[in-house]
């Protein structure tokens, strides 16, 4: 590192005049702290210089924990190549860094949102029994029903480019994870799409802004939850002996409900001995590396 020596020279406080936003709000305090920089390098960049000082914006006031850093800058003191003046400025307030650019260490952002999908609906969802007309048939077309799922969008730095990401597209949680306060039980998220900016460079920090978005599905249409028929049984359970389902003596033209040992229901037993077929369309992963705010 050129720098050679980071000294602090001195700080000072300020108390604004403006009022709190709401009734016994404290009023916003600003800290100034000064340092002095010196390098061994003449064509050190004021991003170097600041790097080397440690304190990012967002940085905690060492001694008013309650202050972030909102702001820094250095420049060089005037008639020497080797001596920068470096300022940063701290706050009680923290909006300027909310709705700023975001390095590494600011707070991530999460947003909540709604997607509608239309899904057959192939149970009740009060009984859990297939949707069968009167005569134990599957309606067709089927039913369609409307459904509002939570999709949740996360925005998040990383010091390094987080291209692990990429490999967790279309998978679901393997445990359960909290966002923001909200517990996603193990299965119900599935992360649909990433994006990762290149490398971007604000206050002396470089890092890439990532994407995620996650659809929260409590009523798992994540899995394919199928009428198990067909057009085809094992006669009598006899996995051995395959047949085309007969109806009257006439090959059946539309699947039939199937039991558990591939064998035909009889139409008595419909619908409640109507077997239902679930599937996993995403694979379950760790989602642990992500960081997800809690």
């Amino acid at each position: 590192m050129a720098v050679t020596q980071f000294s602090e020279l001195g700080e000072g406080r300020t108390k604004t005049d403006k009022a709190g936003s709401g009734p016994g709000d404290p009023p916003e305090f600003r800290y100034g702290r000064q340092f002095l920089a010196k390098t061994n390098l003449k064509l050190e960049t004021e991003d170097s210089v600041l790097a080397a000082g440690g304190i990012f914006l967002g940085s905690y006031h060492p001694i008013y924990p309650i202050a972030r850093c909102i702001g820094r800058k250095a420049s060089r003191v005037p008639e020497t190549l080797y001596a920068w003046h470096c300022t940063y400025e701290y706050t009680t307030k923290w909006a300027e860094i909310e709705t700023a650019e975001d390095p590494v260490f600011i707070r991530d952002k999460v947003s909540w949102s709604t997607r509608f999908i239309e899904l057959p609906l192939v149970v009740d969802a009060e009984t859990g029994d297939a949707v069968l007309n009167t005569a134990r048939d599957a309606f067709d077309p089927p039913v369609m029903v409307e459904y509002g799922l939570d999709v949740v969008t996360i925005e998040k730095n990383y010091e390094q480019f987080p291209g692990f990401l990429r490999d967790l597209r279309n998978t679901r949680n393997d445990a359960e994870v909290t966002i923001r306060g909200q517990t996603v039980v193990k299965g119900e998220g599935v992360i649909k799409s990433t994006s990762i900016t290149d490398e971007l460079f604000h206050n002396a920090q470089l890092y890439f802004k990532a994407t995620l978005e996650i659809i929260l599905d409590p009523l798992f249409y994540n899995r394919a939850c199928l009428l198990n028929d067909g057009l085809n049984e094992f006669y009598a359970g006899d996995e051995n002996d395959k047949r085309r389902i007969l109806i009257k003596g006439s090959a059946t033209e539309r699947p039939l409900p199937l039991d558990v040992d591939g064998a035909v229901i009889d139409s008595v037993d419909l619908p409640s001995a109507a077997v239902i077929l679930n599937f996993d369309k995403f694979a379950a992963a760790s989602w642990s590396s992500i960081g997800i705010p809690a």
